[in-house]
């Protein structure tokens, strides 16, 4: 059997080269990623949630199951609120249950990076009282990672909280879980969610696009 090679390395091997290049250097270079920031639905006569909702974040892959029974997943303007969103006004929450409530986010395609922000917080003139909360990213049934706060109060001689933002990473994150617990005393049940960036995993027909046209170019140079 005739294999045909390049400098000394079989055509299968150099493929295989090839190929882990392409899937290094990728992720920087051919991944576009999307950032849900919730700012383009209308929310000047109040929150918006149901069809509306499902809607928008169908635009961006995104499906909502498993949403705690008597809950509602919502997206408010924060203008005039406890909260400052990384880009005002809206920002998406979760309510009505002040005892533990979730929801799941469903990514397709599956993603090879997610993060999100949690918004800034403010101590309001009395002081108030803010919720535990987690966020789970798993890739099926296999969990990636956990991040979490506890509950706890600010008051004005300690001052505000500043947004923070949360990243997990992976080949293939399928969907997010986020449970809050207000323990029937903080100011909101969960947290307030804002700029979900999504980066997809490359698709393996895009992959094998790149890197056939790499080997193409070095095959081509190497017999110049």
């Amino acid at each position: 059997m005739n294999t045909t090679s390049i400098a000394g390395f079989s055509f299968s091997k150099f493929v295989a080269v090839i190929a882990m290049l392409v899937l290094s250097w990728c992720p920087p270079m051919c991944q576009a990623s999307e950032v849900v920031n919730f700012d383009s639905l209308d929310t000047t006569s109040g929150s918006v949630s149901g069809v509306p909702l499902t809607n928008y974040l169908a635009g961006f892959g995104i499906t909502v199951s498993d949403v705690t029974p008597g809950t509602t997943l919502t997206v408010e303007n924060l203008s005039v609120s406890m909260f400052v969103p990384q880009t005002p006004p809206n920002a998406l929450h979760q309510q009505n249950n002040a005892n533990g409530e979730s929801y799941t986010l469903n990514f397709s395609p599956a993603l090879s990076s997610l993060s999100f922000t949690r918004c800034a917080e403010l101590p309001g003139p009395d002081g108030i009282a803010y919720p535990y909360w987690s966020a789970t990213a798993y890739d099926g049934s296999l969990q990636i990672g956990q991040v979490s706060e506890d509950a706890y109060s600010l008051w004005p001689y300690n001052g505000s909280k500043p947004a923070h933002t949360y990243a997990f990473t992976g080949s293939h994150i399928t969907s997010l879980v986020v449970y809050g617990n207000a323990y029937n005393f903080a100011a909101c049940s969960t947290l307030m969610i804002d700029d979900i960036v999504l980066t997809p995993t490359p698709e393996p027909a895009t992959l094998s696009l790149l890197a056939l046209g790499a080997l193409a170019m070095l095959r081509r140079r190497m017999r110049g």
